[in-house]
């Protein structure tokens, strides 16, 4: 009856496994193999807690076998504890210096700390006990692809499911590495076949396959994977934000709303989460809702310029007057150069040359490297003083990593070259604008 467990478990049929197993142990109680197998087959289902006590009784009736102490250890690393893993795999390689499995997570372990040594020690230790083991082939891969050897771990990982079509492991990390060379079509494939494999429908596995699917601009297929990921791991906010942004591709504005609001519902000062939020609610004609969301962010964190840049943007779509909303941001951060970089551009586009100019200088006195502030002063120097707005458009430069931060300076620093009759160089300084594209072209 041991052989009907192991031959089910090695095509893969987890629930005539699981029924061979309990079957087993019905009759034959005192069976220590037979509790190990049942252990192994609940884990594969997912029942840690079903899976201990199983692999705790083969443990009590053989304490001397080292698969007994490798599961418990398996079990222990899957729940997160490292440390209780390890000993267990060092007790099994105490009773069993060829326990295969030991040497590989161990290896694995090691590869998590970032200890290349102690993982290619292991790693050789393997392949004394089995070389063409595809579970070895597997972590072969592993460590070639942290040397960067990006081939090497491909060829590696295909070997092994070569060998094993059945390793769920063998296909994820195939999976993964046409991930990391953008081959979607295969990662698809690869990561498919390690679900249909993983009985536990891993959630890492299926994000790398969400990616793999929406990156073919396969809607439907992307959702119904973020679908399954959001009923495992309800709490996943990058899940819900990713399906409400496929939702919106598809023109379902409403389902996008409740991802997003459920996300609120629980992190409700995420501000990039309620930036997207407060413009789908209104686009959908329920602008109260997203006044409400940002109000009451704002009220359990009134301190965070991001949620006031949110408010702001809130005015906008209401049509309400900015400078309310600008008043009660500053008085709730008064040395907030975000604000005083907002009413600058709010008096600038008003006309009001002295309270943006005020604006600006104390902005500036904060932080003199701000971009927007110091744009202003260099509008404002141009005219009167080319050298002077060069000399700030110069020291500015070498800080602006934006791409269209940088043309805008380019551009700047070419009038002002033109102005003071160095022609050449303000030709080459708007050459260079012109050689570096802004984001998206």
């Amino acid at each position: 009856m041991l052989a009907d467990i192991t031959e089910a478990l090695r095509r893969g049929d987890a629930a005539a496994a699981l029924a061979a197993a309990r079957a087993t142990v019905a009759a034959e109680p005192e069976n220590a193999a037979a509790h190990h197998l049942l252990g192994v087959c609940l884990q594969r289902a997912g029942d840690a807690t079903g899976a201990r006590q199983a692999f705790g009784r083969a443990l009590e009736m053989a304490p001397d076998v080292a698969a007994h102490h490798f599961s418990l250890a398996t079990l222990a690393l899957s729940e997160g504890d490292a440390k209780a893993a390890v000993q267990g795999l060092q007790q099994a390689l105490a009773l069993d210096p060829n326990q295969l499995g030991a040497y590989v997570m161990l290896a694995h372990l090691a590869l998590g700390r970032g200890d290349q040594a102690e993982a290619e020690r292991n790693l050789r230790l393997a392949q004394r006990v089995s070389a063409e083991h595809p579970q070895v082939r597997v972590l072969e891969g592993y460590l070639a692809q942290a040397k960067g050897d990006s081939e090497r771990a491909l060829k590696c990982f295909t070997l092994a499911v070569e060998a094993d079509p059945n390793l769920a492991a063998a296909h994820l990390a195939l999976g993964q590495a046409f991930l990391a060379r953008r081959m979607w079509p295969f990662a698809e494939q690869a990561l498919s076949n390690a679900l249909r494999l993983d009985p536990s429908r891993a959630p890492s596995t299926l994000r790398a396959l969400v990616e793999a699917r929406r990156r073919q601009g396969k809607a439907q297929e992307t959702l119904d994977t973020l679908g399954e990921l959001i009923a495992l791991v309800p709490g996943d906010p990058v899940a819900r934000v990713l399906r409400a942004e496929v939702l919106l591709e598809m023109g379902r504005g409403e389902e996008a709303a409740a991802d997003l609001e459920a996300v609120l519902d629980a992190h409700p000062t995420h501000a990039p989460v309620l930036s997207q939020a407060v413009v789908l609610l209104s686009r959908l004609g329920r602008p109260e809702e997203a006044l409400a969301r940002a109000e009451a962010a704002l009220a359990k964190a009134p301190d965070k310029d991001e949620l006031w840049k949110v408010r702001l943007n809130v005015s906008g779509l209401l049509g309400e007057d900015a400078k309310d909303v600008l008043d009660r941001w500053q008085d709730a951060l008064p040395d907030s150069t975000a604000c005083l970089e907002m009413l600058t551009a709010f008096h600038d586009t008003r006309g009001e040359d002295a309270l943006a100019e005020t604006y600006a200088d104390r902005a500036l006195s904060i932080d003199p490297d701000l971009y927007a502030a110091n744009l202003y002063k260099i509008r404002g120097e141009f005219p009167q003083d080319p050298a002077l707005a060069l000399a700030r458009v110069s020291r500015l430069l070498p800080l602006a990593t934006d791409a269209i931060a940088q043309r805008t300076l380019l551009g700047w620093r070419g009038l002002a070259l033109d102005a003071l009759g160095r022609h050449a160089d303000a030709a080459a300084s708007w050459r260079e604008m012109i050689r570096r594209p802004a984001t998206g072209q």
